[in-house]
């Protein structure tokens, strides 16, 4: 879990795994919008939060954020879906 996911992320989703299954879901998602996949940015260089409205809020840190201003992309939106089998997500740039 350490490797995965950040302090804030584990205090918001550690005691629901299907909440950390969506996470998980939105950083591979993120990696694909940002064309690094998992060896080019790490799992903790992206944090899936929300807002206090619920809607999820994408953070970059470190070579992700270098990655998405390399790119141009100022903010990326991401929709989230889970059950207690499965996990989706989908994330869109926009500059």
């Amino acid at each position: 879990l350490d490797r995965v996911y950040t302090e804030e992320e584990l205090r918001i989703y550690g005691h629901r795994p299907h909440s950390l299954a969506a996470s998980f879901a939105s950083k591979e998602a993120v990696m694909k919008l940002l064309g690094t996949g998992v060896i080019g940015v790490a799992w903790r260089d992206i944090e899936t939060l929300y807002h206090p409205s619920g809607k999820p809020v994408i953070r970059l840190n470190g070579r992700a954020k270098r990655e998405a201003d390399r790119l141009g992309i100022k903010e990326i939106d991401v929709s989230l879906s889970h059950s207690r089998e499965y996990a989706t997500a989908t994330a869109i740039g926009a500059a």
